[in-house]
């Protein structure tokens, strides 16, 4: 048993114990962490405690009504089915809890990580909850509409195939789905898309402004998306459209776009070529050399523009 502050938070350790006793707990412990209690099957209500950090703990089957209790952490707690309503709890992270069925309503909780429980088959509506992450939940099939939600990240869900128009919603992550569509939710800031080979379809939508897309093998392409400042796109074999109105693109092992067509490019040409010769050659100089960039047949569709804008010598 060990007693050490960690982010001003008075923790205890424990060690592979059987029972806890209030009284042997050390006043003012604010966070306990449980380790590897195999055979313990219950934790008391202890006053004062802000965390409890559950690992391995394969025997724990409930868990009191702890008030004050802002953070709650199982980790391969193998036969816990149900959480209990804690007033004030604003995080629950759940991992290998394969036994969990349900969690309850809890006013007030923010954060709700889910990693490889596949006996939990639905997400309850708790407003409030803002952050909600789900991996390899494999009997989640859709995601309630939650007001108040402001970050989805759903990976690898193997039964997962749409998302609903969530009001509120800033940031959604789609890894390894099967998700063919990505939804119009106004106010939408931020898509992750990796490895979703049935995605055929973004909307366009006035607030993105960052849109990531890996792997993605049916998208043929992408809208033009007015506030969209980001966009990078990686293995996706089909896409031949892409928007020139971002500030930032990246593209590798796309085969149908060619960079050297698109306006962007020929902005970055102008700020990092031009402006820099403009004093120091004349203006018939320069022009050729804009012309062999961006109109010589590039067959590789890639960046060999751009490489030879930065192998250019300027005197």
């Amino acid at each position: 048993m060990t007693i050490n502050i960690n982010n001003d938070l008075i923790t205890y350790t424990v060690l592979n114990i059987n029972i806890i006793i209030p009284s042997n707990i050390p006043e003012g412990v604010q966070s306990l962490v449980l380790n590897s209690c195999e055979n313990l099957t219950s934790i008391p209500i202890i006053p004062g405690l802000i965390e409890l950090n559950c690992y391995n703990c394969k025997s724990l089957t409930s868990l009191p009504i702890i008030p004050g209790l802002k953070e709650l952490n199982l980790n391969r707690c193998e036969s816990i089915t149900s959480i209990p309503v804690i007033p004030g709890l604003k995080e629950l992270y759940l991992n290998r809890c394969e036994s969990i069925t349900s969690i309850s309503v809890i006013p007030g909780l923010e954060l709700i990580r889910f990693g490889i429980c596949n006996s939990i088959t639905s997400i309850p509506v708790i407003p409030g909850l803002k952050e909600l992450f789900l991996y390899k939940c494999n009997s989640i099939t859709s995601i309630p509409v939650i007001p108040g939600l402001k970050r989805l990240q759903c990976d690898r869900l193997s039964y997962l195939d749409t998302i609903n128009i969530i009001p509120g919603l800033q940031s959604i992550y789609c890894g390894n789905s099967r998700i063919a569509s990505i939804p119009n939710i106004p106010g939408l800031k931020r898509i992750y898309c990796y490895r979703c080979t049935f995605l055929t379809f973004i909307p366009i939508i006035d607030n993105l402004t960052i849109l990531y897309c890996y792997g993605c093998n049916l998208l043929t392409s992408i809208p033009n998306i007015p506030g969209l400042e980001i966009l990078k796109c990686g293995e996706c074999p089909l896409l031949i459209s892409i928007p020139n109105t971002p500030e930032k693109i990246e593209i590798n092992n796309c085969p149908w776009i060619n960079l050297n067509d698109k306006k962007l490019n020929k902005l970055i040409f102008l700020q990092k070529y031009f402006l820099r010769c403009i004093l120091r050659r004349k203006i018939e100089e320069i022009l050729p050399a804009i012309s062999e960039i961006y109109y010589s047949p590039d067959c590789k569709g890639g960046m060999s523009a751009i490489h030879r804008l930065n192998q250019t010598k300027i005197d």
